[in-house]
């Protein structure tokens, strides 16, 4: 935001107010295996593959705006890798939701880069 004017961000407007804003990426529940898709979801190969690059896009798209914005970056996608639907330690109920551990690494993190910056 320059000048004290507020800056509009898709229809979201943001007062000069000098708070930080943190910005996620969208965590992935199948730890970038498309047969965990495929099997929990229902998706097809092809489905689950076009869903990957989906992700893929929206996150790098999270990650430009975080940085033309002077967002924080609080990448999900990375923090929760290794603790998706299928692995021994899942951070996910209901295939999407984040369960306590998985809320509780995202505050902890939120945490960790306000206190970083």
């Amino acid at each position: 935001v320059e000048n004290g004017e507020a800056a509009e961000l898709d229809g979201l407007r943001l007062q000069p107010l000098g708070a930080r804003v943190i910005i996620n990426t969208v965590y992935d529940p199948s730890d970038g295996d498309n047969e965990v898709g495929r099997r929990e979801l229902g998706l097809s190969r092809l489905a689950a593959i076009e869903l990957r690059r989906r992700l893929k896009t929206l996150n790098r798209g999270i990650g430009t705006l975080a940085a033309e914005r002077g967002f924080l970056l609080a990448d999900l996608e990375r923090l929760f890798h290794g603790h998706g639907v299928a692995s021994n330690e899942p951070w996910f109920v209901h295939v999407i939701e984040p369960n306590l551990a998985g809320a509780t690494a995202t505050a902890e993190h939120w945490y960790q880069l306000l206190a970083s910056g």
